[in-house]
C-alpha cells in the first residue's frame, strides 16, 4: 500500500485529552510531541488548520517545528485568516506572503499557498477582445493578490479544460504554469483526478 499511497497527519488527530461532556483523561501533548509522532506512524505530510497558527509569530514557530522534523514541504491554505494587525486587506496579505516567503528560504522548505482567481473564472476585462471563456491568465489575479507577485513559481488550473470522465469516475484537470522564476514558463500539464481513490496522476 505504502507504493500507491501517501498519507498526510493532522495534529488534531492527536486529541486534547478531553471531550465536551467529560473531565480530561490525561494531559494534553504539546505540538511539537506530535510532529515528532507523524514519522514513526508512517506519515509523510502534515496537515494545519488556520487556528493552529494564528499569528506572525506563531506561524514563525510553527515552521521552525517543522523544519526540525525534516519537513520539505508546507501548504499553506486560507492564509488571509493569520491575524495580522492593520485594515488594509492587501497590505496585510503581502506581509503575510513576505514572512512565508523568508521562512521558507530559511528553513529551506518548499510552500505551497492556495489561492483562488479574484475575478469570474476566465472572465474578460471590459473592453477586453478576449472571449469570456478563455483561460485565466497571470493579469487576471496579479492586481488582486501579492501572492502571485511574491511567489517563485505560479499554477492555475484552467477551467474551460477541466473535463469529466463519467466511465472511470475521473476528473481531468489542466495546469498552466504563467511565471517561474527559475525555469521555464508557459508549459501545461494535465492530471487527471479518481474521485473514487482521491488519487491524482499526470496524464
Amino acid at each position: 500500500m505504502s507504493d500507491q499511497y501517501r498519507f498526510s497527519f493532522g495534529p488534531w488527530n492527536i486529541s486534547s485529552g478531553a471531550d465536551p461532556f467529560g473531565p480530561p483523561s490525561r494531559k494534553e501533548v504539546a505540538m511539537a510531541e506530535k510532529f515528532k509522532l507523524y514519522r514513526e506512524l508512517g506519515f509523510e505530510g502534515i496537515q494545519l488548520h488556520d487556528d493552529d497558527a494564528v499569528t506572525l509569530a506563531d506561524l514563525e514557530k510553527a515552521y521552525a517545528d517543522l523544519a526540525a522534523q525534516d519537513v520539505s514541504m508546507v501548504v499553506v491554505d486560507y492564509a488571509h485568516l493569520i491575524d495580522v494587525p492593520g485594515s488594509d486587506l492587501y497590505e496585510k496579505s503581502r506581509k503575510v506572503a513576505m514572512k512565508i516567503k523568508g521562512l521558507s528560504k530559511r528553513y529551506r522548505v518548499v510552500t505551497v499557498a492556495a489561492s483562488q482567481l479574484t475575478r469570474r473564472r476566465g472572465a474578460a476585462r471590459p473592453g477586453d477582445d478576449a472571449p469570456k471563456d478563455r483561460s485565466p491568465q497571470l493579469e487576471d489575479i496579479a492586481e488582486g493578490s501579492p501572492w502571485e507577485r511574491t511567489a517563485s513559481q505560479v499554477l492555475l488550473i484552467d477551467h474551460t479544460k477541466t473535463r469529466y470522465i463519467p466511465a472511470t469516475r475521473t476528473r481531468v484537470m489542466t495546469l498552466v504554469c504563467p511565471k517561474n522564476r527559475h525555469s521555464e514558463r508557459g508549459w501545461k500539464l494535465e492530471i487527471a483526478w479518481d474521485l473514487d481513490t482521491m488519487i491524482m496522476t499526470e496524464q
